[in-house]
This record gives C-alpha cells, sequence and structure tokens, in this order.
C-alpha cells in the first residue's frame, strides 16, 4: 500500500517542504554520488582537495533527507556527520606544518570503521524503509556497499598490481550503486514519500559547510604555518669569551660569523691555531637566495680536529612565510672513506630588531634518510635538516650550523655541502614544510620554495 507522508505545511519556509518533496531515490543518488566523489583522488587544479569536500556534503544531504524515516537512517546520519567532522578536521590540520605524532594510522582506521558502520546502518535502513512500503525487504546492494566500501583500499595495499585491483573497485561500484538506485526506485514508485527535514535548507547546510571549512582552513594556514620559536635576547659575551674571539678574529675568522655563535660552540674553537674561511652566495640575488660564509677552524689537539661552521645571512630584506630548512652534507657524509665525524651538529638561527640581537634553537635537527630522484634515477640520501622558521618583522636574518671531524690521513681533500631551501609564497594547500620539499623535489624550483647551495672545499697538505 502506498506510503504518503505529510509535507511540512506549517508555513516555516524550513526543509524540503518549501522546495518540494525529497524523494528517497534523489536522496540515495546524492549518498551515491558522495561517496563516488569521495574515493576519487585526481591532483590536477585542486580538484585532489575540492571533489572529496563535495563527496563529503553530498553524503550529508543525502542522510539527512533520511533521517527522520527510521532509527537506522537516524544512525547513519550521526556516524556520517562524525565522520565528516574528522574529515574537516584533517583537512584543517593540512593547511598546517602542525604534526600529531601517531595520529595517522589511528585516524584512518577509525575512518575506515566509520565508513563500515554508515554502510551498516544504510543497508538496515533501506529494509525498514521497504517493509514500510510493502515491498520485499531484501537490501543486499546495500550490504554489498560495505564489501565495496573495503574493496576502495585495495589499490592501496596492492602497490605492485594497483591497475587490476583499481579495475575491480570501478566494476563493483557499478554494480553495487546500479543495484542500490534501483532499489531507492521501487519505494518512489511504491508512493513512498520522505518525511520533510527540519532546519535550514540544503544551500543554507552547503554555504555553513564550505563557509566554516574555509575559514578554518585560512586560520590554520595563518596561525599553524610556521614553527613555534622560542626567540630570546642574546647576551654580551664575558671576558672569556672576548678573548676567545678576539684570538680568532687575529686569525682570519670573519667576525660577523663569530658573534653569532653560541657560547658553547666559541668554547669548542678556543685554542685554534689556523682558520679558513670563504664566503659564497650572489649579493645581487639576496632577495631570493642568502650569503653563505664557511668557516674551518683546526685545532692542535692529537687528532687534528677541525671545526666547520656554515653560516647564512640574509642581507635584503626577504618576506618569510613559513619554514625554512637547511640540509646539511658533513664532510663525513661527502668523503666517509678518510673522514670521521667528532661530535654532534649543532648551531642556531638570529635576527635584529630595534639595535637588539635575538637568538633561538633550532626548532628540529637531525638526521634524515630519504629517497631522491636524480639523472641516475632513485638513490637513497642522508642528510642532517635543520629547521626553523623566521619572523615577519626584522632585518639580518641569519644562522649557522657546526660540526667537528677529523681526517684519517694526513694529505686529503676536504667538501662539505650545505642546501638552504626558503619558502617564498603564502599560498599552498597542503601545507608542505620546506625540508618536505626538499627531500621530494631537491633542486626543482616551484612557486612557494627556491633552494640555494654553498660547497666549501679546499685541500690538506701533507
Amino acid at each position: 500500500m502506498p506510503v504518503e507522508r505529510p509535507t511540512n505545511s506549517g508555513g516555516t519556509g524550513m526543509g524540503y517542504a518549501s522546495g518540494g518533496k525529497m524523494t528517497c531515490r534523489k536522496a540515495m543518488d546524492r549518498v551515491l554520488a558522495g561517496m563516488a566523489l569521495s574515493v576519487l583522488r585526481i591532483d590536477f587544479l585542486c580538484l585532489g582537495c575540492v571533489l572529496p569536500v563535495a563527496g563529503i556534503v553530498l553524503q550529508i544531504l543525502g542522510v539527512r533527507a533520511l533521517r527522520r524515516e527510521n532509527k537506522w537512517f537516524k544512525a547513519c546520519f550521526a556516524v556520517t556527520a562524525l565522520r565528516a567532522a574528522g574529515f574537516f578536521a584533517s583537512m584543517v590540520m593540512n593547511a598546517t606544518v602542525i604534526l600529531i605524532p601517531g595520529a595517522v594510522l589511528p585516524a584512518a582506521a577509525a575512518n575506515v570503521l566509520l565508513e563500515a558502520a554508515a554502510a551498516f546502518c544504510l543497508w538496515r535502513g533501506l529494509i525498514e524503509a521497504r517493509v514500510k512500503a510493502s515491498l520485499p525487504p531484501g537490501a543486499r546492494a546495500a550490504a554489498a556497499l560495505a564489501v565495496w566500501q573495503a574493496a576502495v583500499y585495495l589499490p592501496v595495499v596492492f602497490a605492485r598490481a594497483w591497475m587490476p585491483a583499481l579495475a575491480a573497485v570501478l566494476v563493483g561500484a557499478v554494480f553495487v550503486f546500479r543495484d542500490l538506485h534501483r532499489l531507492s526506485a521501487e519505494l518512489d514508485s511504491a508512493g513512498y514519500v520522505l518525511l520533510p527535514a527540519a532546519g535550514p535548507s540544503d544551500r543554507g547546510v552547503v554555504i555553513a559547510i564550505t563557509s566554516a571549512l574555509a575559514l578554518a582552513c585560512t586560520c590554520g594556514r595563518v596561525f599553524g604555518g610556521s614553527y613555534d620559536m622560542r626567540w630570546s635576547p642574546v647576551p654580551c659575551p664575558g671576558t672569556a669569551a672576548a678573548e676567545a674571539a678576539a684570538e680568532l678574529i687575529e686569525l682570519g675568522f670573519p667576525d660577523y660569523v663569530l658573534n653569532d655563535l653560541s657560547p658553547a660552540d666559541l668554547a669548542a674553537c678556543a685554542g685554534a691555531d689556523r682558520v679558513i674561511t670563504e664566503t659564497g652566495g650572489a649579493v645581487s640575488r639576496s632577495a631570493q637566495e642568502p650569503m653563505f660564509t664557511a668557516v674551518a677552524v683546526h685545532l692542535p689537539d692529537a687528532r687534528g680536529t677541525w671545526m666547520v661552521i656554515h653560516h647564512f645571512l640574509w642581507t635584503g630584506s626577504p618576506d618569510f612565510f613559513g619554514t625554512e630548512a637547511v640540509e646539511l652534507r658533513s664532510v663525513c657524509d661527502v668523503l666517509p672513506q678518510v673522514w670521521e665525524s667528532a661530535g654532534t651538529v649543532s648551531g642556531r638561527v638570529l635576527y635584529d630588531r630595534d639595535g637588539q640581537t635575538f637568538a633561538a634553537p633550532y626548532y628540529s635537527i637531525g638526521e634524515r634518510s630519504y629517497i631522491s630522484d636524480g639523472l641516475f634515477g632513485e638513490q637513497e640520501e642522508t642528510g642532517v635538516f635543520a629547521e626553523f622558521s623566521m619572523p615577519v618583522g626584522g632585518e639580518n636574518h641569519r644562522g649557522y650550523l657546526a660540526y667537528a671531524a677529523f681526517a684519517l690521513k694526513e694529505s686529503c681533500a676536504m667538501s662539505s655541502v650545505v642546501n638552504y631551501t626558503h619558502q617564498g609564497g603564502f599560498l599552498q594547500y597542503p601545507a608542505v614544510t620546506a625540508a618536505e620539499y626538499a627531500m621530494e623535489n631537491g633542486f626543482a624550483g616551484g612557486e612557494s620554495f627556491h633552494t640555494s647551495q654553498d660547497i666549501f672545499s679546499f685541500y690538506l697538505p701533507s
């Protein structure tokens, strides 16, 4: 017997009564279209972000129209809303450089479980709706939806055979979606009319979701697009430090580099008997890259240790939009057969403001391995990455990296390299740190990042 429902005739102007009746087929088509769009990953013209958002919004609109029919559709709406909240939260986090350690796998697992729960509730809701419409309760296609959603991850699991897995997913989608569309069309043919949805119109829901998401992502980009640096004023050096600095300046140590050394690094250079200096970087291109200065300090100890310092200085007034990174390839990495490390890498970043110098430790510094795509194909690389953010104001933004090493033989070459990756643009989504960009793209230039290199080389005589 046809099931007719009263429309909202109270003149509230809300829900579907003001815009006509919502049919079960139309609501289900929205859910299915949303599911299809949510699994698409097209990295072209921002479609990789737009399509999943459109998909989750369509699913919300679809189950929102169904939620008053029975408890299972209502549960499906609640699960979909919860999954949407997690999805939108991840989009906002993707606009920042903030990482929550150990959160990726639990979030992915929760998303899979919510997808399965939504498919189960949709299946049970369709069965109950068909019974009310005096139709056979069979809704195996809705049950098959859960299987299809699990199959969506086959191209990821079977990475080496992702083409056959993708084909299987697409073929399965055709059959499952076709049968679900047929089931909802049968409800419409039986005269089943949905209860009008209370609350704002579909247009209002879409505007509210997209506006809130755009605002949240913008705030995330503005307030979470850079590292939280611990800046503090640099105190005047003591008498012992001043005496050590004077001795190094007599040996040819550049004073503008020496003044930036931390007390610990300055003390490590005490007693030096030789200083080698090299300055690189095109000052005329200071808006694009910093000026580099490399210093090697020889210590007359039993091993003949060398302190190597790579200093960078922005002589112009560059714009800082987020993160910066310096990759160090020490002489122990470049020439491992003849050089050995004598300690860890240290350093800090500095800038001047209103006649005062401020310094901060690097946000992170440590060795990282990655796969680079070079002239000879993919190969594993290892380097020390120092990550940081510079303040928007101030001047003379600068910093350095220092390490100690000793040669395993008297006569050999010395070669040390730094690659500085500068973020020169604000608009990017998802947010990528300078270190991530450097590891993935190397020296390939882009709109948001630019990488400069400085090589410090000399020969140790016998």
